[in-house]
């Protein structure tokens, strides 16, 4: 669950002029564990969870590069680039991807949708997303498209957060490897 460092008010985890935040989290935070730990193997599969604006990377990237994830998991997300317009002062304009249909969750989860790994979201009744929220699971419904969306008790913040990041540790522990089947 990284960070963008919290540049400006949200980065959408994609690529900008200045920075690639979407090859920085798809491609160099597992180099830079595997340096950190050499019991981290680069290439394997890791998985891939945010919240807020973090749970629309999570849900964009996990989507779009479902080789590079064992499971996908987002609280609270923003769905589109668009709703980051509830969140942050910039024009988002700025951003790449804006308006486009690969600034939305839902497009990579189409384009990958055989490919996927499994898949949870969740989010709070007393949350401002909701609604995007629960579009997003909607829309993934009509398509067939496998995946566990809940709802809890709780609004945009940490206290919710802190309370079903639990959610997100049992979901991945309970996938396994792929390729070896569920653990034993």
């Amino acid at each position: 669950m990284p960070s963008d460092g919290l540049w400006g008010w949200g980065s959408g985890y994609v690529p900008h002029a200045e920075a690639d935040y979407e090859r920085w989290i798809v491609g160099e935070v597992p180099h830079v564990a595997a340096l950190a730990d050499d019991r981290v193997i680069p290439s394997a599969p890791a998985f891939i969870a945010g919240l807020s604006m973090g749970g629309f990377g999570a849900l964009r990237l996990g989507a779009k590069y479902p080789d590079r994830f064992r499971g996908i998991s987002a609280h609270s997300s923003v769905t589109t680039l668009g709703r980051l317009a509830e969140a942050i002062a910039e024009p988002l304009d700025a951003l790449p991807g804006f308006g486009r249909p690969d600034g939305t969750a839902l497009h990579w989860l189409e384009t990958n949708a055989t490919r996927l790994p499994p898949l949870r979201f969740d989010c709070g009744t007393d949350d401002h997303l909701l609604a995007g929220n629960r579009a997003l699971h909607a829309a993934l419904e009509s398509r067939g498209i496998p995946h566990a969306y809940e709802e809890f008790a709780g609004g945009h913040d940490w206290i919710y957060w802190r309370l079903h990041l639990a959610d997100t540790l049992r979901f991945f522990g309970g996938i396994g490897d792929r390729t070896s089947g569920p653990p034993s």
